[in-house]
């Protein structure tokens, strides 16, 4: 097994936080979900991380992701976190677990990623004339960002988790991450 964390990175609904779960009590980890650790630690308890983004605004909650994975996510045991769709926009985050992690991108399509997010309800800044668009816009700008970042790329590309999770697993085994 690897000495490093595992860090499952990607859209919003790509699967990081059910892959990453699995993927831990797999592996007898601990898993953190960056998104549920804000909310937690949130003085309003019964907000989502998109309401909690709404308030504090983009640098509030760069701060909030910043400070989640800064002191949950410790140099003494491995875990397998998950990180919000747009940790990707926060270089602060990245800083508290570079070269203790390893960064796996799970890539979707981006039809299915949006037909997901508008099933859970549009997020505010994708409440537009041209919903799809925006996403779109965002999708190719943050697939850059993922692409430099990861160490491995994983496609979904619409599996279902299972099938997904296999995936998941045989690219780890195939560079030498997990056994």
């Amino acid at each position: 097994m690897s000495d490093k964390n595992i860090v499952l990175m990607g859209i919003k609904h790509c699967g990081k936080s059910t892959l990453g779960k699995m993927l831990a009590e797999e592996m007898k980890v601990q898993f953190h979900d960056i998104d549920k650790i804000i909310e937690n630690n949130f003085h309003e308890k019964t907000l989502t991380v998109r309401e909690i983004h709404d308030i504090v605004k983009k640098e509030g909650f760069h701060k909030l992701e910043t400070e989640a994975i800064c002191r949950n996510i410790g140099d003494d045991e491995i875990s397998v976190i998950s990180l919000g769709g747009g940790t990707i926009d926060n270089e602060d985050a990245f800083e508290c677990i570079a070269g203790t992690s390893i960064f796996v991108y799970l890539k979707e399509e981006p039809v299915a990623l949006f037909k997901r997010i508008q099933d859970g309800g549009l997020p505010s800044f994708l409440k537009h004339t041209d919903p799809f668009s925006i996403f779109m816009k965002l999708y190719e700008n943050r697939t850059v960002l993922y692409e430099k970042k990861a160490d491995l790329i994983v496609e979904i590309n619409g599996l279902d988790i299972k099938k997904a999770y296999e995936k998941l697993k045989e690219k780890l085994k195939e560079a030498g991450y997990v056994r």
